[in-house]
């Protein structure tokens, strides 16, 4: 019992740890095609600044969602192992 609760947990971070680094490669490849539009004037003068507040937003929510399964990830392994 006690080997596959810990086998369990295992595999759940690995999966967090495979979420969370999805997460952000997509974070990154939003961020890399915005700006990309941005440095090609596709998009009007007058939404840059919205456009770069809702990039930093979404950063923001990312990074708290990584950060958020990643140290329930690490409890999760840590606190199984005691």
């Amino acid at each position: 019992m006690g080997m596959a609760s810990c086998r369990d947990s295992s595999v759940s971070a690995v999966s967090r740890h495979a979420i969370a680094l999805g997460i952000v490669w997509h974070m990154t490849h939003v961020v890399q095609v915005s700006l990309h539009l941005l440095s090609c004037n596709f998009i009007p003068r007058s939404f840059h600044l919205l456009s770069v507040l809702l990039v930093l937003s979404y950063m923001f929510m990312v990074y708290v969602i990584s950060a958020n399964l990643y140290v329930s990830s690490y409890l999760v392994t840590h606190t199984s192992e005691h």
